[in-house]
């Protein structure tokens, strides 16, 4: 983004490109490289992750050790129905691991 303001654009437009050709593929990304030069990089990578998720992106290179992008993962995949049930979601919640 620091050298192209379009760059979050292409990365879902290539998501969506790549799975139109090939569907059935998995797609995984550095979600960190969209920020780099960036100051509050976390918070841009936070925003991204669900963004690209609904692009098709099943796969991220993340810190785990990020609560917050932890939470946002997991709630994306909720709301995206690849959280059967909600479990995983209402389990990292009883456990207070959502924030």
């Amino acid at each position: 983004m620091a050298t192209d303001i379009k760059a979050g654009q292409k990365a879902i437009e290539a998501i969506q490109g790549i799975l139109k050709k090939y569907p059935g593929v998995h797609i995984t990304c550095g979600l960190s490289n969209i920020s780099y030069g960036l100051p509050l990089r976390k918070a841009i990578n936070r925003i991204l992750l669900p963004i690209l998720m609904t692009a098709g992106l099943d796969g991220a290179i993340l810190d785990p050790l990020d609560d917050k992008i932890m939470s946002t993962l997991l709630i994306s995949k909720m709301l995206l129905g690849q959280d059967r049930f909600c479990r995983q979601y209402t389990q990292a919640a009883r456990a207070g691991r959502i924030g």
